[in-house]
């Protein structure tokens, strides 16, 4: 895999703008696992899947790394 930079797909942006702790955990994971979050969302072919890949990838952030958490290691 490589970590080559990718548009954001615009369901994930949506949510990320609507879920601001998983917005400041996206900027703060290295770019490889970004990339698989872009990935896996854009791989949907139709736009209700991506958009409901969109809102669980930022709910797996919160849960995965906490809402107050400010950077990853």
């Amino acid at each position: 895999m490589s970590d080559e930079q990718t548009a954001i797909p615009e369901e994930l942006s949506e949510a990320l703008s609507e879920n601001e702790a998983a917005g400041r955990i996206f900027g703060a994971l290295p770019p490889s696992h970004r990339n698989d979050y872009m990935r896996w969302i854009g791989e949907a072919k139709r736009a209700e899947t991506r958009r409901r890949r969109a809102t669980k990838a930022a709910e797996m952030m919160v849960d995965k790394h906490g809402e107050a958490r400010p950077s990853l290691p």
